[in-house]
């Protein structure tokens, strides 16, 4: 009986062993990771108060050190926008602000001309060029301000009128007419490839007009000399020609000439 006593508690020591693990060893502790630190985004304060940026800054969960006491934030570390640790340091100076840059004043019309005149060439006082640009405008207006395009004819036989630095300042709306008009003449005598280029021209049926009327064109060679000649009583779609370099060409009662 003595021996079974003495197994049983040489059992009983080693199961509570067991179970307690190495007396000699300290208990463990659950390890656990530390919160990631909170991160804010900076707010800009440039042109703020000293007030406002101190307020502005601790609403934010920052730390404001302000560098003078007058006049508005003009410059500030870290930028605003960026994101920092809560509690970050922001440092602000305050001072004056840079004066604006004033907006450019606008120029008149007749201030614009002047520049531009004298800019591209122009020679002698631009107020003169000027008041002939604005009354060549003011026709055109008054005879085709509701239908620009119809101008062309006019711009073509009114050699006044065609100022391109004129219709560009008092009336643009022209500027399409004048490029158009610019390729074009006009009754008259004119030597091809010098006055005008080779090719086929056509003359221009004004809006409201049944076609061109009684025009006579001629074309001579380089000695004067009749190639080819007509009188056009009544050219509904108005009257064609094809005229070469170096021949002459005449017309009278045909009007304006636009190559086809």
């Amino acid at each position: 009986m003595r021996h079974v006593g003495l197994a049983m508690m040489l059992t009983a020591i080693l199961l509570t062993a067991a179970c307690s693990g190495d007396p000699t060893q300290p208990p463990t502790t659950p390890t656990t990771s530390a919160p990631a630190p909170e991160r804010v985004t900076v707010p800009d304060v440039l042109g703020m108060s000293w007030l406002e940026v101190r307020d502005t800054l601790e609403d934010a969960d920052l730390t404001p050190k302000i560098i003078g006491d007058d006049g508005v934030a003009i410059r500030q570390t870290p930028d605003g926008g960026t994101s920092f640790e809560a509690g970050t340091t922001v440092i602000v100076t305050l001072g004056e602000p840079a004066d604006p840059t004033p907006a450019p004043v606008a120029l008149t019309d007749d201030q614009r001309y002047q520049e531009q005149y004298t800019a591209r060439g122009g020679t002698g006082d631009p107020a003169g060029p000027s008041r002939l640009a604005q009354s060549a405008c003011d026709n055109l207006r008054q005879h085709y301000g509701t239908d620009p395009a119809a101008a062309v004819s006019a711009l073509i036989e009114n050699s006044a009128s065609r100022d391109p630095l004129g219709i560009e300042i008092y009336c643009p709306e022209f500027l399409p007419a004048l490029a158009t008009a610019q390729s074009g003449f006009y009754d008259g005598t004119r030597v091809v490839g010098q006055d005008i280029a080779p090719g086929t021209y056509t003359t221009i049926v004004n809006p409201g007009a049944t076609g061109t009327h009684d025009c006579y064109w001629e074309r001579t060679t380089g000695g004067g000399d009749t190639i080819d000649n007509d009188f056009v009583t009544l050219a509904p779609q108005g009257v064609t020609i094809t005229v070469a370099a170096g021949e002459g060409f005449i017309s009278e009662g045909c009007g304006a000439w636009l190559p086809s």
